[in-house]
């Protein structure tokens, strides 16, 4: 499994999340115009552990910051961030990758006329040297 597979995987958990929920969703490295409510998704690599004289162990952090309106409701933002965080316990599996920390969140704070909430999902996966 690569990097690239992994994003892949968190990527449609994501897209679909912010369709039944009327969001959009900015991916790395794609143009797009930041209007609206969406969520933003990126990778951010840990640094690799080697496991054997075979395999290495890479971690990394899917991060998911949730843009929203301001002004509104934080109990929406809220919720919206808890039932998306619901996805990942310790343990899962999504793709090959396997969640190995429990998902991390911000406080809400305003940024660029929204009301943004991060969220961090930690996974590791291993790879063939």
């Amino acid at each position: 499994m690569s990097l690239s597979d992994a994003r892949k995987h968190f990527e449609v958990i994501a897209r679909d999340f912010a369709s039944a929920n009327r969001l959009r969703v900015s991916y790395e490295n794609v143009k797009f115009d930041g209007k609206g409510e969406y969520l933003e998704c990126f990778l951010l690599p840990i640094e690799p552990h080697l496991i054997a004289l075979q395999a290495q162990q890479n971690q990394a952090i899917f991060q998911v910051n949730f843009y929203l309106n301001q002004n509104e409701s934080a109990q929406r933002a809220d919720r919206l961030v808890s039932d998306f965080i619901k996805q990942f316990k310790v343990g899962d599996r999504v793709g090959n990758s396997i969640i190995y920390k429990p998902t991390a969140r911000s406080q809400g704070f305003k940024q660029d006329g929204k009301y943004a909430v991060a969220v961090s999902i930690y996974f590791q996966y291993e790879e063939p040297i």
